[in-house]
């Protein structure tokens, strides 16, 4: 069924138009004005449509009218991929579709050790004669243009084919190629002694004692003002504690005393006739 054209322009207005597009190409070459007259201009929008257009019409009579039917047939452009049977000749094949068209050549390469390259696919046979691909680096190309074509085309696949997020995809790739690889720490000598540090002499000694005898040197800073001052992050206390290890000698009002550890700062509670009273501390026995 014919689909209505989303234009105004009739069939014979379109078919003239592009006549004139790929029949009205000229170029420059130093002061002489040259006409292209066989093929298409490089550059033009109308170039890739209409060589797929004549190539997809050229392979479908050349298959038809070829001695040798190939088990498989892909193009891209003007890249072909084809499977032909053992008992097939692919020098045959390549005869006949050179005998299609005067200005039309085919080239041919073959598979070698079970590997042929083709496109930016690299194809293989596995043991179980299945195909197996992978990215074919040329050796003409240099590896970063290579890689930037691998990351772009993976880029676009887990993006605009699978919809995963652009941000998570920048930044796993990112970090796949800037991962630092972890250093691993040398294995610690058994034998280790501390020493305080004193500055250069102390390394000088370090390494010493490590390369003749295994020895594993820890420094540890001197004391200074600060270290002594400081309260290592403890809650200083309000009042002063009283001391441990003491204890007191309390008079009474009688005449008689009393032998007391410390309980509070600065007083003692003491019973003395059925009363609880606070005293203070007159004197303390060693």
């Amino acid at each position: 069924m014919d689909q209505p054209l989303d234009t105004n322009l009739s069939i014979d207005s379109i078919i003239s138009l592009t006549k004139s597009c790929i029949t009205s190409t000229y170029f420059t070459l130093g002061d002489n004005i040259f006409e292209q007259i066989h093929g298409h201009p490089m550059g033009s929008p109308l170039s890739p449509i209409i060589t797929e257009i004549y190539m997809t019409h050229f392979e479908e009579q050349a298959l038809a009218s070829s001695p040798i039917q190939p088990v498989c047939w892909y193009r891209k452009v003007d890249g072909t991929f084809v499977i032909l049977r053992k008992d097939q000749d692919p020098t045959s094949l390549l005869q006949h579709l050179n005998t299609q068209h005067p200005r039309i050549k085919f080239s041919m390469e073959t598979k070698r050790d079970s590997t042929l390259p083709f496109l930016d696919a690299h194809v293989s046979n596995d043991p179980c004669k299945k195909i197996q691909t992978k990215v074919y680096r040329n050796p003409t190309h240099s590896d970063y243009h290579d890689l930037e074509h691998e990351l772009n085309h993976l880029q676009h696949v887990f993006t605009s084919l699978n919809q995963y997020p652009t941000n998570l995809v920048k930044r796993t790739i990112s970090t796949t190629l800037h991962d630092k690889p972890k250093l691993t720490k040398p294995e610690s000598v058994p034998i280790k002694i501390t020493l305080p540090y004193i500055g250069k002499t102390s390394h000088q000694i370090s390494r010493l004692l490590k390369h003749q005898a295994g020895i594993d040197i820890i420094f540890t800073g001197s004391a200074t003002l600060r270290t002594i001052l400081q309260a290592n992050d403890r809650n200083l206390p309000s009042k002063k504690q009283p001391p441990k290890g003491v204890i007191y000698k309390i008079s009474c009002e009688c005449g008689d005393f009393c032998i007391v550890t410390p309980l509070l700062l600065g007083g003692v509670t003491q019973v003395i006739a059925g009363t609880t009273r606070a005293v203070e501390v007159s004197s303390r026995m060693d």
